[in-house]
């Protein structure tokens, strides 16, 4: 059976690329060094949650039809609607956004991303003031403190801190986790706290606050600071 190597996993921002497919018969068999859960993508195991016909719902039920009459049918409902809102689309391609668009705008349709509740901020605040980045290959090879904000990788992307980040091995780190220190500041308690050197469980919704009393001792205004911030308290 043949083996597909190099194989780039596209379920989550790491973009692992070192992923070994077996292939048989025109059908994915096997996936090596991928993590749980680029195991499952690539080995097609979510397709059984995926709608695979059209269908319209009459009389409460839904009943499978042709594509004809499902499109004929959700642009009926679009041109009725008073005030459509379309909504999602950050897991598609551009071009598929880009019709989206045109549909809207013929519609009157608003239209909104999951980025309104979720990185819409960030990205407002990366346009206006900019931010530093770097790529994971940085990460890996210069980084000696790692600070995780509002995120549990052990879950979201459980091959990065082991190829990347926390325990990985990189030029200025050679001795990988034993080279680092890592915080995590999260109001929850998570499986990758637990593994951690140190976690500020703050208040939720007080991201703001200590984001600002850092920034006050960086600037060596310590001594302004109450002894709680956003349900930390501070080591004298």
């Amino acid at each position: 059976m043949p083996v597909i190597t190099d194989v780039v996993c596209t379920f989550c921002g790491c973009l692992c690329d070192d992923l070994e497919v077996t292939v048989e018969d025109n059908k994915i068999t096997k996936v090596g060094k991928a993590c749980k859960l680029g195991r499952a993508k690539t080995m097609g195991m979510f397709l059984h949650e995926r709608i695979e016909k059209p269908m319209i719902r009459k009389n409460g039920e839904l009943e499978e039809c042709s594509y004809e009459e499902a499109i004929t049918k959700a642009a009926e409902i679009l041109v009725a609607a008073k005030r459509p809102m379309s909504y999602g689309w950050c897991s598609t391609s551009c071009e598929a956004i880009e019709k989206a668009l045109l549909l809207a705008e013929e519609t009157g349709s608003l239209f909104d991303s999951t980025a309104n509740v979720c990185h819409g901020p960030s990205a407002i605040a990366t346009e206006e003031k900019g931010a530093p980045t770097c790529s994971l290959g940085t990460a890996k090879n210069y980084a000696d403190l790692i600070v995780f904000w509002g995120c549990n990788p052990v879950h979201a992307h459980p091959r990065h801190q082991t190829r990347y980040s926390t325990m990985a091995k990189g030029a200025f780190t050679p001795n990988g986790k034993k080279d680092k220190k890592v915080i995590i500041v999260d109001p929850r308690s998570t499986d990758t706290a637990k593994k951690a050197d140190l976690l500020l469980q703050l208040k939720p919704g007080t991201d703001y606050i200590l984001v600002e009393a850092l920034r006050a001792i960086v600037n060596g205004h310590e001594d302004v600071l109450p002894d709680e911030i956003a349900g930390c308290r501070r080591r004298l």
